[in-house]
């Protein structure tokens, strides 16, 4: 069961039926998908579930997955699984994010992987530019449709709805995953790097011309990728994204084939922001090369830094093909430091937590061990990150005096310690004798913190998102406590799921107004009279990707507006009528 409508509005996006006369129609509708359920009810992945379900997806035939989701932190187990996958031909397509900038994101940022951003048409109703929560840069493969997508929801109990509208890069990601479909159902199995090659050169511009630090190679294409009859295969393989060095030079190895070649560069630049200005590394390659030296990068002068590596093949028909790569150049190690060290409760056990933060990027290990041994045991966190932590419990430590140091290794393999230091540790258990247990209780949810007496029969309601039995957001409903027991007073029919954030009067007519989000849309619910629980819909903002926080008056003018956040800034929507 899809908890949140996430996978299923993906899911409709690829296969929903066509020709039954209802709704709309999926893009691959003949293909089949199998679903691999790896995040829980409240939408939130663990990584070494996911990359359980990616190696069981290459086990089992599965030749193509969607990744519409991701993190600003990269997974080694993740990578290990997305590499291993690549390894057996799957074809991987993942959501460049959102809100985040040209920021790294992944999946997305993995070389074996294609990232896709969001395309959104503009006011004029026939041109189109990158969607303005769309996350973008030097990994992006290309773009597809993401704004304002009719798709598949999860019907719910009273059958109010099957289709909905929404937006985002978790959009688009299917659009091009669906493409993949339709070009495995025309060709039969073709290598993760023939796909990208197809794709990447069959997509239209809509940006700069060739490729761009927005839409990569352009926006999917999906008839030209039908009848494009070969592919570019352009790809650095070494260096890796994401690496680095701490020396003078650099072997730039990699392939570039493809059947209108005419000839290529290889070039960087300071950053990751896609500037105009490119310095060659070598130019004028005219050879076709599978998977052997394109250059040799001579760095001995650069400062440290990051840096974008770029390979470029110019066609005959006077279009481009890319690939981008991240480097960072440090030649110093690593500086660590604890900024807290100390024991901490965690639910009724006692812990201890050490908090770190590494002025490098890297993958950081705890060395520990009692001061009476002689043998260092030793943690690693699975994800590059400049700030983390270790909590260590009793199936780790025990009562004892124990001493540890903390180990980072930046992208350039350097390795730096913080100082050796030691701590006491006490397991503890909490007792709980002595609580006495509350005779009454109330359901799990999202509950509004401030009561309200909707029906005015002088008892407040407590208004809440209920939970359903995976911990996802359900119906809307209004708890009362009556009689030593909370019972359900009303609940709200306008949605199926329907999280609330703020109630006040806003419009001074003596009755409280309902502020509630879901997804990326807004709505205000007011009660339809005196004493009566909020059911007329007043205001909605539907699928623009913003947030209620809550209703606020901002202008001291006595008329609340909404105050809500998109992926990057707060704003404030004022009431006009």
């Amino acid at each position: 069961m899809d908890d949140n409508n996430h996978g299923t509005l993906v899911a409709g996006i690829i296969v929903a039926k066509e020709d039954n006369n209802y709704g709309g129609a999926g893009i691959a509708p003949g293909c089949r998908i199998k679903v691999l359920r790896c995040f829980g009810a409240n939408g939130g992945g663990e990584d070494d579930d996911i990359a359980r379900a990616i190696v069981y997806a290459a086990d089992n035939g599965i030749r193509i997955l969607n990744f519409s989701f991701g993190d600003i932190y990269p997974s080694e187990m993740m990578h290990a699984a997305v590499r291993y996958a690549a390894a057996k031909g799957v074809v991987m397509v993942a959501s460049a994010g959102n809100g985040t900038g040209d920021n790294l994101h992944y999946p997305s940022s993995f070389d074996e992987v294609i990232s896709v951003s969001a395309s959104a048409l503009n006011f004029d109703g026939t041109s189109e530019s990158l969607w303005p929560l769309s996350s973008f840069g030097h990994a992006v493969s290309l773009c597809a449709p993401g704004s304002g997508i009719y798709t598949t929801i999860i019907r719910d109990s009273n059958n109010v709805a099957d289709f909905d509208v929404f937006s985002g890069t978790s959009t688009s990601a299917p659009m091009v995953t669906a493409a993949v479909g339709l070009l495995f159902s025309q060709r039969g199995p073709c290598t993760p790097q023939q796909i990208r090659g197809i794709l990447t050169s069959s997509a239209d511009d809509i940006g700069q011309t060739g490729w761009d630090h927005f839409t990569g190679a352009g926006r999917l294409n999906i008839a030209k990728a039908l009848q494009t009859p070969g592919a570019s295969n352009v790809q650095i393989l070494s260096p890796g994204n994401d690496t680095g060095s701490a020396g003078d030079s650099i072997y730039v190895i990699g392939t570039m084939l493809d059947p209108q070649f005419r000839e290529a560069v290889v070039e960087y630049q300071a950053g990751i922001a896609g500037e105009d200005t490119w310095i060659p590394v070598r130019t004028g390659i005219s050879e076709q090369i599978l998977a052997d030296t394109l250059a040799f990068w001579n760095i001995s002068a650069l400062t440290d830094g990051v840096y974008t590596l770029r390979l470029r093949v110019d066609k005959t028909n006077g279009s481009t093909a890319e690939d981008r790569i991240r480097f960072v150049i440090d030649r110093t190690p690593p500086v660590l430091n604890v900024r807290v060290a100390t024991h901490v409760w965690d639910n009724a056990f006692r812990r201890f937590l050490i908090v770190f933060r590494s002025n490098d990027r890297g993958l950081t290990q705890l060395h520990f061990r009692a001061t009476s041994s002689s043998n260092w045991s030793k943690i690693a966190l699975d994800r590059k990150t400049r700030n983390g932590h270790f909590l260590l419990d009793q199936a780790l430590i025990s009562g004892n005096m124990y001493e540890y140091f903390l180990e980072t290794t930046n992208e350039a393999g350097l390795s730096g310690t913080s100082p050796i230091d030691t701590f006491l540790y006490s397991s503890y258990v909490l007792n709980t004798s002595g609580f006495d247990t509350l005779g009454y209780d109330i359901p799990m949810g999202y509950y509004l913190a401030q009561p309200v007496d909707f029906d005015g029969d002088g008892l407040k309601e407590v208004v809440m998102s209920e939970y359903n039995s995976r911990l996802g957001f359900g119906k809307l409903k209004f708890y009362e406590y009556n009689a030593g027991e909370f019972v359900v007073a009303d609940s709200v029919e306008v949605k199926p799921i329907l999280i609330p954030k703020g109630v006040e009067d806003i419009n001074g007519d003596g009755l409280m107004d309902l502020l509630c989000s879901v997804n990326d849309s807004v709505y205000v619910i007011a009660p339809a009279a005196t004493g009566a629980f909020p059911s007329v819909t007043t205001y909605t903002n539907f699928g623009n990707q913003l947030f209620a926080a809550r209703f606020a008056d901002i202008a001291g003018n006595a008329r609340p507006g909404i105050l809500a956040k998109d992926f990057v800034d707060y704003k404030f929507l004022p009431q006009d009528g």
